[in-house]
């Protein structure tokens, strides 16, 4: 049940950022660093540990490609700390064209449904 709700939580984000790309844009633009890496460390933990939960409690090849993306999202919260390098890496992103903004957003939306359909 906690799975089908990240996947719709992710899925709902991703059909928001697609329609509107600005919105992802302007809260990178935002230059409160300090608070919201906290917040994005947070959110990489939490999303990290629940997908390597969900590679456990389920079986097949799915869930653990969902396991191996959590690895990966705790990695990229402990980088994330780091002060510099979040600050490169938001200055990277936000530079970038609205296309780029609707890209992240079709990824939320294959997380989303990859772990829908990992947990069958």
């Amino acid at each position: 049940m906690f799975a089908k709700l990240i996947a719709y939580f992710l899925m709902a984000l991703g059909v928001l950022f697609i329609l509107k790309p600005d919105m992802m844009k302007k809260r990178l633009h935002k230059k409160a660093y300090k608070k919201a890496r906290y917040y994005i460390f947070a959110l990489a933990l939490f999303l990290g540990s629940a997908f390597v939960k969900i590679g456990f409690a389920y079986h097949g090849i799915i869930p653990k490609i969902i396991m191996i993306l959590g690895v990966i999202a705790i990695v990229k919260g402990l980088f994330l700390l780091k002060a510099k390098a979040y600050e490169h890496l938001m200055d990277f992103i936000s530079s970038k064209p609205l296309w780029v903004f609707r890209l992240f957003a079709l990824s939320y939306i294959l997380t989303g449904l990859l772990i829908l359909f990992g947990i069958k």
